[in-house]
């Protein structure tokens, strides 16, 4: 009997995976109808991948992320690919429809604000700020972080590590991202953008603030809840000051 090797790994395989790195034995010459059914696979089947997340995260959001970070890991999408591809998908949609982001609103919004106010934030460099609003997807995963500290703060009292705080927010953005695509295809059809912003807003935190009181299991309600409130003030609390020191700093570049 001639023993098989693995493919990808060159390990001997009994089976019909490899044992070292869970690639199928039998391997097929590349097609297009592979390519396609490969993409089916790993993407946008409903019992794992982006759909099943994107599903599972809308349905049962707080359950799902317990089960991952309780090792049910498999059908899942990972954190931060989640809300890298959704903030991309976001991005790609507002360019295609013409529409601004959700950063760009704040960007907009903090700028305004500060105006007059401190001259010399008001005389950053637009060139900062301009990346920051270019690269949807990158800007959303540095800001996650302070999203993660945020949560870590208001909810002291629970067992949870940073990291665990970060993949709970990896999800929660990636999946307000979805919102926030979903908003702007529905603003086609509304002609009164302030008031659909304002709902996004409403709709985005609302997810959040449900995700994490359901999330963080507390014998009062009302407190978890105060308490993802909590979360979300200090997490602007840390972008307005994070957004402060970059504008400072951008006017030394």
């Amino acid at each position: 009997m001639t023993n098989k090797y693995c493919k990808n790994c060159s390990q001997e395989i009994h089976n019909n995976f490899c044992a070292n790195c869970g690639q199928k034995t039998s391997v097929e010459h590349l097609t297009f109808s592979k390519l396609i059914s490969d993409i089916s696979d790993n993407v946008f089947q409903l019992n794992h991948g982006l759909f099943y997340s994107i599903k599972e995260l809308t349905l049962h959001p707080a359950i799902s992320i317990d089960n991952y970070l309780n090792g049910k890991r498999k059908k899942y999408l990972q954190p931060i690919a989640y809300a890298f591809t959704l903030a991309t998908l976001y991005f790609l949609l507002t360019k295609l429809i013409g529409h601004s982001t959700f950063i760009d609103q704040i960007f907009e919004g903090y700028m305004l604000s500060v105006e007059g106010t401190n001259d010399t934030i008001s005389e950053a460099n637009p060139e900062f700020f301009s990346w920051l609003s270019s690269n949807y997807a990158y800007t959303t995963l540095l800001v996650v972080p302070l999203f993660a500290l945020a949560s870590r703060i208001a909810y002291f009292n629970a067992k949870n590590n940073f990291l665990e705080h970060l993949a709970l927010n990896l999800y929660i953005t990636g999946h307000q991202s979805l919102i926030y695509g979903l908003s702007a295809v529905v603003g086609l059809l509304v002609n009164h953008d302030d008031i659909m912003e304002l709902i996004t807003l409403l709709c985005s935190m609302t997810y959040a603030i449900i995700v994490l009181s359901t999330f963080f299991k507390n014998k009062h309600i009302l407190i978890s809840i105060l308490q993802a409130l909590l979360s979300y003030l200090i997490a602007f609390l840390f972008i307005s000051i994070s957004l402060g020191v970059a504008a400072l700093v951008s006017t030394r570049i």
